[in-house]
């Protein structure tokens, strides 16, 4: 079973596994991409939450803590139900902590929404997760190929949108903002079914192997 599951690995072609890898970018990069980009909704929110600066700057640091302290959690709860689980509930947190920012007018919405919910959402968008799951899916021999994409995510996400958020902060204010990012996150729930869709396939494997190592020593 294990060397049916290599094979399998190994058909890969490197466009694909690089476009796969493209994949698993977008994943990982949107919850890193906008935590790191935040800043340019400082002011927008400040302004439509009738903030000051402080207030907000404490909701976005509340929100890096916060983002921190949950991936072992996270990490707890993969191994309990799966990676696709948190995967999924990470995307879920993004869209509902976006829908939040937009409807909070006071400190207390903002520092939920903002600081709590979009933080537990970002961090169960953790590296090692997607990393894991990515490595599932083309083989241990192109580890590290995905280890540097995932490496480079957060900057070549933010590369694009930190002049799309401006764009459409421009164009349409923070709500036009909030709903793409909210339609992104939507967008990326397919992407997480992909990057997840060999993880079962391979503890199986691991399970089928264990077994047969476990009968071979009894007879």
């Amino acid at each position: 079973m294990e060397i049916k599951n290599n094979n399998k690995h190994k058909e890969m072609k490197a466009a694909a596994v690089i476009a796969f890898g493209l994949i698993a970018c977008l994943l990982y990069g949107l919850g890193a991409g906008i935590r790191g980009d935040i800043g340019i909704l400082l002011n927008p929110l400040a302004e439509h939450c009738g903030l000051p600066y402080q207030s907000v700057s404490f909701c976005i640091a509340v929100m890096e803590l916060v983002f921190g302290f949950t991936q072992p959690f996270f990490g707890m709860l993969a191994s309990r139900k799966s990676n696709r689980f948190v995967l999924i509930t990470g995307l879920a947190l993004l869209i509902i902590g976006f829908a939040g920012m937009y409807i909070s007018h006071s400190f207390v919405g903002l520092l939920i929404f903002l600081g709590f919910v979009f933080g537990a959402g970002a961090g169960a968008l953790a590296f090692g997760l997607v990393l894991t799951s990515a490595i599932h899916f083309v083989g241990e021999h192109n580890a590290m190929l995905i280890s540097g994409m995932l490496n480079a995510a957060a900057g070549m996400i933010s590369f694009i949108l930190s002049p799309m958020l401006t764009m459409l902060l421009g164009a349409g204010g923070l709500r036009l903002a909030l709903t793409v990012l909210s339609v992104l996150a939507v967008i990326l729930v397919p992407a997480a079914m992909i990057v997840t869709s060999r993880d079962k396939e391979d503890e199986s494997s691991g399970e089928t192997e264990k077994a047969a190592k476990t009968g071979a020593q009894k007879s």
